[in-house]
């Protein structure tokens, strides 16, 4: 057998959709992806990059938040005979479970729903639910989030809300609302932005843009008395509402593009800190150019190394006379025996280095 392949844990490998590198050494996956990061940034003509630091996640066990969806009713499951390695729950031939994962996409592009029982990279707390048959979905929808962490357990159209522990924090979440999926992770990024944040002018006011629910904000409060938090979500800006308590906080329900046209009519003064966390499509290039003329430092975090290389190339000042400047790039692996890339980048303003 290769040295870079293993036997993969899981029984639904092959037809899951979700885990295409179960099989691959861990190791291997996380070089196979620190390098598809470093030739974005080479293909975005950014040679120039600093090491690329790579932070591990526990290879399983490690997310709280998974999608499901409804199995038709009459649906089985086909489990393979064999072993795994990781001692999986005890599996039933004939499974009854309600819910499951998307199958991988045939040469036509069609797809099935699995039933299961299990799921290996899954949170404790949702493997026992699934185990247990716990999980129905709701009577309105046939696909829905479950965020498990501890002795929390949240079902979209169930029991959505509740408050999740992170990093000392209690977050108001919702299930249906997008949060971050590995929390451990979560923590350690976390740390690596407040140290950035720390060394900012905090006389000035920070950012979080795409905030979500407001998770970076909640501890951003402890460093700036004044915040400005935009998402273009209403939902998951209401919870930001609730989680980020400061007075001096203003929050903004809009699209990045047309927000950053405005304010760079009518800002007064720079942010000295922002933290961008978009979708896959990253940056407009109205906010590239707001954040390029009006940031002293910045944290990108980014699930697409093809939209931050991009966006990168738009920030960076090619002569270090003005726009920012990359300082570290990281790689945090959000997301074992997947191909999804998650990363932080930090930047400065170039006429401050």
């Amino acid at each position: 057998m290769n040295a870079s392949r293993e036997e993969a844990p899981c029984p639904y490998h092959g037809r899951c959709g979700g885990c295409p590198l179960q099989g691959i050494d861990y190791g291997e996956q996380l070089l196979q992806k620190k390098e598809f990061l470093r030739q974005s940034f080479s293909r975005a003509g950014l040679f120039g990059t600093p090491g690329i630091k790579v932070i591990p996640s526990s290879p399983y066990g490690y997310r709280n938040r998974v999608q499901l969806h409804r199995v038709p009713q009459g649906t089985e499951s086909e489990l393979p005979g064999r072993k795994s390695r990781m001692r999986p729950l005890k599996l039933e031939r004939k499974a009854e479970a309600a819910c499951g994962f998307m199958t991988r996409s045939g040469g036509k592009g069609r797809t099935e729903i699995i039933p299961v029982k299990d799921c290996v990279i899954a949170d404790p707390s949702i493997r026992q639910a699934l185990n247990t048959l716990s999980i129905t979905p709701p009577v309105d929808k046939d696909r829905f989030s479950v965020y498990g962490k501890d002795s929390t357990l949240l079902v979209e159209g169930r029991n959505s809300r509740g408050v999740t522990h992170i990093h000392q924090k209690d977050i108001n979440m919702d299930a249906g609302i997008f949060f971050q999926s590995n929390g451990a992770l979560l923590e350690l990024l976390i740390d690596e932005l407040l140290g950035a944040a720390r060394m900012a002018n905090r006389r000035l006011p920070a950012a979080d843009f795409y905030c979500g629910v407001g998770t970076f904000a909640v501890y951003l409060e402890d460093i700036f008395e004044r915040i400005d938090l935009l998402e273009a979500n209403e939902a998951a800006l209401g919870f930001a509402r609730g989680n980020v308590r400061s007075k001096n906080t203003r929050f903004f329900c809009r699209r990045d593009a047309l927000w950053a046209v405005n304010a760079e009519k009518t800002v007064r003064e720079p942010y000295g800190f922002a933290v961008v966390d978009p979708g896959r499509q990253g940056l407009s290039e109205a906010m590239c150019r707001f954040l390029r003329n009006n940031c002293e430092i910045l944290c990108y975090v980014s699930c697409n190394p093809r939209a931050l290389a991009r966006d990168a190339a738009l920030l960076l000042s090619p002569d270090n006379t003005d726009g920012l400047k990359l300082e570290t790039l990281s790689f945090y692996d959000f997301y074992p025996q997947t191909r999804h890339v998650e990363s932080l980048a930090v930047f400065s303003a170039a006429h401050k280095s």
